[in-house]
């Protein structure tokens, strides 16, 4: 399973990584060349993190940034249909 932990900027970012040792983990942060992860305060930020998930086969999300959870919440059904926790 590929799992995506929206920010390496947390301790616990690290520590859920540990946790999830068995499985591919991708950090929002990491530098993926031609990639810019979707900033938390845009208006479309629902869509550009939908859409990198589907770029990269990403099958579950843990989200740890401050205000991605109220963003998302609307939306939740959306990432849901693309097969996306």
């Amino acid at each position: 399973m590929r799992i995506l932990i929206t920010s390496a900027k947390e301790a616990f970012s690290f520590e859920l990584a540990f946790l999830l040792n068995n499985h591919q983990v991708l950090f929002g942060e990491e530098n993926i060349p031609n990639r810019k992860f979707p900033v938390v305060s845009s208006p479309s930020f629902a869509h550009e993190l939908l859409s990198f998930c589907l770029d990269f086969d990403i099958e579950q999300v843990f989200l740890v940034r401050a205000g991605e959870l109220s963003a998302l919440l609307p939306v939740k059904i959306l990432f849901e249909e693309f097969g996306i926790d």
